[in-house]
Order: C-alpha cells, then structure tokens, then sequence
C-alpha cells in the first residue's frame, strides 16, 4: 500500500531532501528492487541443463556471460537441435561436464554491453528465450560449438546420448541434495 505523503515545506534553510522523515526512508530501504549476485558455479564451457523456456530440460554448453546476469547458450545442434539462446542465469543449473571451449573463440563473440545493459531490469530478471540475439555477433560460431561438442563426445563414452536425452529428476530423491 503506497500512501500519499505530503512533506511540508518548511523555510528553515535546509535542503527539501534533510527534511524527508525516518519512516519514508526506511521504506525506501526496504522495498529497492533485489537484484541476484552473479553465480559463481556457472563457468564457461560448463554443461547446464535449461529449466524453462523454448529449450526447457535440453542440455547446452555456457558459451559466454553477459552483463544483468544473463548468459549465452547453445547446444550441439545436430543432436538436440538447440541453438543459440540468452536465458538468465537462474534458469540454467550446471552439471558436472565440462566441454573446452578456447579463451579466443569466446572473445571473438561481439557483445554490444551498452544496449543490454540499457534494458529494463525486470526484463532480465525474468528472461527465458530474451529475443537480444541481434545484440550479440553469433554468425557463423554454431558450426565451432557443434565441432568443440563433438569432438568432446568422441572422447567420452555415452556423452552423444547424455546430450539428446531430456533431463528429468529421478523419482523419490530430493532435487537439492543430488548431484548431476
């Protein structure tokens, strides 16, 4: 409930903004915006599983951060037909595989950070499939990612089909104390 305040004007040689009671402060304080850290578990390379949107329980690779927590994804498109998407990075959970991806690929994709960081907040807070693909220089890069993941799944038994397989929780364990 949001209450009409007047402040009375008062000549006392302060500023307007001195005078503004404790009580409006304090609310101010405690109804800001909360705004998550930045995971640390997410690395790039790293094989998340993607918990809501288009490519709901797919596997991908983290190809790259992006400012207001956001992060670049793609899968190996030749096996489960994912390609590249920005989801926040609430919506991904990180597993235990790792594919290499090299320092200089990963600097090689152009980030326009002044025009995403100029999106709205709660647009990012909440983004599942955010449509800033033209934001980020992806062209031709989906061919490299299929390679690295290939490549990565020639050297691993059973890592092709852990790809095309959707993810799901096994029966009567608890989600939060498994470890994927």
């Amino acid at each position: 409930m949001i209450r009409n305040i007047i402040i009375n004007k008062q000549d006392n040689g302060k500023y307007e903004a001195d005078d503004i009671p404790s009580k409006v402060l304090r609310w101010i304080d405690e109804n800001k915006r909360h705004t998550d850290a930045e995971r640390s578990d997410i690395i790039e390379g790293q094989v998340v599983v993607i918990l809501k949107g288009q490519y709901t329980s797919l596997r991908g690779v983290i190809v790259k951060k992006l400012p207001k927590n956001l992060v670049l994804i793609s899968g190996p498109s030749k096996i489960n037909g994912m390609t590249f998407a920005v989801v926040n990075q609430r919506f991904v959970h990180p597993v235990s595989v790792f594919v290499p991806l090299k320092r200089d690929f990963i600097d090689s994709i152009e980030v326009k950070e002044e025009e995403i960081n100029a999106i709205r907040d709660w647009t990012t807070e909440n983004a599942v499939d955010l449509e800033i693909l033209d934001l980020i220089n992806v062209d031709g890069k989906q061919s490299i990612i299929d390679m690295a993941i290939e490549k990565e799944c020639a050297g691993i038994k059973g890592l092709k089909t852990y790809f095309a397989t959707p993810f799901t929780l096994p029966k009567n364990i608890d989600p939060m104390s498994a470890f994927y």
